[in-house]
């Protein structure tokens, strides 16, 4: 009897364990059956960026994928990818998550290969340096990239070969000694390891591609060539930012053009001042650089600024008009006139009255620095 009960109270401690492994197992199953289906448990969700490089182990991976907070539990991590198999299929890319994913949701992620595209944003009228400022905000240590490549002969004429093509535009345009007002102006997506060359190659094209044989035949009639007319449309663009504008201000370009009159554009000469501080003077004006159009005649050497779509149609196609000055009513908007006179009475109106500019207008005209009266704003 006492061997039997010894049996018996042997089995029963056998059953409880039992009981308790396949209770404790179920709880532990629970557990991360809810750790795999569910994301963290986070009251602010936050965006976090990761880029698995080429060699990468899983177990690194998921170690790094715990410290910044996108999965709980590393070993629980990786042992789930190795039973499911999506530890060997993880791809390398630049990957955008949040810390309230599911391993589910973040092994979907790791194993796209498509790489989340920071938006890269190039306003009309930026100049290179402005676009690399731009780059730098999106991907650290590329503004000097992007300087450099915008001036390398060797990558303006790879680029130049590809982007203009013979067959679309006739005869390709002369290869320019930079980029400067051909990069054209969207948005891009890029990642924070894209190649600067590539992204920039893409800008040339686009911009190439937005030439259609009718605006080569245009630019014929008008006895310009292709860089005369970026050049311009620069200018342009860099002069007003109201759409219904631009044909009115191409107009009074090229209306001084014809009678041999000097530009006369504050946009030229800030592009020549090499350390501008926000204030033309009247020194400024009287300098003679390539690009100050107060002294030289005709157009400067080169665009002064990445002028989008718009500009461009404006300067070919610009609208007939009599007028020959223009100056800001510092609003966004011009007045346009026909005669010196007129326009002297428009720059007295709205740029020499304090009131009618204080806090307006980009130009300060104070005595100190303020010019005659110019023949354009």
């Amino acid at each position: 009897m006492r061997r039997t009960f010894t049996q018996s109270a042997g089995g029963v401690v056998v059953l409880i364990m039992l009981g308790l492994t396949v209770a404790l197992s179920a709880v532990g199953a629970l557990h991360i059956w809810r750790f795999l289906g569910h994301g963290q448990n986070v009251s602010t969700p936050k965006v976090v960026f990761y880029e698995v490089k080429k060699g990468a182990t899983p177990r690194q991976i998921a170690r790094d994928l715990e410290s910044i907070g996108v999965v709980g539990n590393a070993r629980i991590f990786r042992l789930f990818g190795r039973l499911t198999g999506q530890n060997s299929k993880i791809k390398v890319g630049d990957y955008r998550f949040t810390n309230a994913l599911s391993p589910n949701e973040v092994f979907r992620i790791l194993t796209s290969g498509v790489s989340y595209g920071l938006p890269l944003i190039i306003p009309e009228g930026y100049s290179i340096a402005q676009i690399a400022g731009v780059f730098e905000e999106v991907r650290k240590g590329s503004r000097a990239q992007v300087l450099a490549m915008a001036s390398d002969r060797a990558f303006i004429s790879s680029v130049w070969a590809s982007a203009w093509k013979l067959e679309r535009v006739g005869k390709p345009p002369k290869i320019p000694g930079t980029l400067e007002g051909y990069l054209f102006p969207d948005t891009y997506f890029i990642t924070r390891e894209a190649d600067v060359k590539s992204v920039l190659s893409n800008m040339v094209h686009k911009m190439a591609s937005i030439w259609t044989p009718q605006w080569v035949s245009r630019t014929q009639e008008l006895k310009m060539s292709l860089h005369e007319v970026m050049t311009l449309a620069s200018i342009v663009e860099k002069e007003t930012g109201a759409d219904f504008e631009r044909p009115l201000v191409a107009s009074v370009f090229h209306n001084r053009l014809k009678k041999r009159m000097r530009l006369q554009t504050d946009p030229t000469v800030i592009y020549g001042i090499k350390n501008y501080n926000g204030n033309i003077t009247r020194k400024d004006l009287e300098t003679p650089t390539p690009y100050n159009t107060y002294v030289i005649y005709g157009l400067p050497p080169g665009p002064i600024a990445n002028p989008g779509r718009a500009a461009v149609e404006a300067t070919l196609y610009p609208k007939e008009s009599p007028f020959l000055y223009f100056a800001s009513k510092n609003d966004g908007t011009h007045v346009f006139s026909a005669t010196y006179e007129d326009h002297q009475n428009a720059v007295r109106k709205f740029l020499m009255d304090p009131k009618a500019r204080a806090g307006k207008s980009w130009r300060d005209l104070n005595k100190k620095t303020s010019p005659p009266a110019p023949a354009l704003e």
